[in-house]
């Protein structure tokens, strides 16, 4: 499975997006081929084909951004070679930012301001930083 932040997530055929942003929508598919593109079959998913599963709408008012443009997650929910912090931002500042982790393993958890500073803190301990 491949989930990538998509420019067009609503488009008959959506596409990664190369800039990182993921407010714009993103797109979860079954990537047979592991070329991290969807390339979309006719008809019902199928064994061997690529196949879009979900698609998310774009987020208003807010950034959402990660330092990579996809995760691609094995059979067994595995991230391997991919790890990534999605901050979520607003007019508020990074004081009122979240933030989700997602470790190489699979495992999702939520970013907590380990130094007591009121900025959470990525997995390697450091504030993160809104655009």
């Amino acid at each position: 499975m491949t989930l990538c932040a998509s420019v067009s997530p609503q488009a008959v055929k959506p596409a990664c997006d190369a800039r990182k942003r993921w407010e714009s929508g993103w797109v979860l598919f079954a990537d047979y081929d592991r070329n991290a593109r969807l390339d979309p079959g006719t008809g019902a998913c199928l064994i061997g084909k690529d196949c879009l599963l979900r698609v998310w709408d774009e987020i208003d008012d807010m950034t959402l951004r990660a330092r990579r443009v996809r995760m691609t997650f094995d059979s067994l929910g595995a991230a391997r070679g991919f790890n990534a912090t999605w901050r979520l931002c607003g007019e508020r500042g990074v004081r009122a930012a979240r933030a989700v982790i997602l470790a190489p393993s699979g495992r999702l958890w939520r970013a907590r301001d380990s130094d007591g500073n009121g900025i959470p803190n990525s997995s390697g301990g450091n504030d993160i930083s809104c655009p």
